[in-house]
């Protein structure tokens, strides 16, 4: 049996960082804690941040860990923004959401499927007939 856990969201990895702000005895504010939840992608990562921030806060002897505390950290240890981007509500013009599946063999023989260029023009209709009802791009 295997068991899945969803991905935490931004607001419960803001929570993780101010409570580890607080065991660790340090001030933090919203603004520092929306900081941790843009860059931080698990609770692992928020608690990183927050001991990372506050040893600069340390350093200069502070007991606030600031949202600048966490853009140097963000920075410097090349966190990459987490993605949040989620399809809208309604549709609009010129915005598709997608995702293509292919099986089978529609690369040419000896070619890499990683190394294979992409079909040209977009259409519904298959070219040579494999993967009827598949989408070429």
């Amino acid at each position: 049996m295997e068991i899945y856990f969803r991905g935490l969201d931004r607001e419960e990895v803001n929570r993780i960082g101010l409570e580890a702000a607080r065991r660790a005895e340090f001030a933090m504010d919203a603004d520092a804690a929306r900081e941790i939840g843009r860059y931080a992608s698990c609770g692992r990562d928020a608690v990183n941040m927050v001991q990372m921030a506050g040893g600069l806060a340390q350093l200069e002897n502070r007991k606030e860990i600031t949202a600048a505390d966490i853009a140097w950290v963000d920075s410097s240890g090349r966190y990459p923004e987490r993605p949040d981007e989620r399809a809208a509500a309604c549709s609009r013009m010129g915005v598709i959401h997608g995702l293509a599946v292919q099986e089978g063999g529609c690369v040419p023989s000896g070619e890499n499927r990683r190394t294979a260029p992409l079909p040209a023009p977009l259409s519904a209709a298959t070219a040579d007939g494999c993967n009827s009802g598949s989408i070429h791009i």
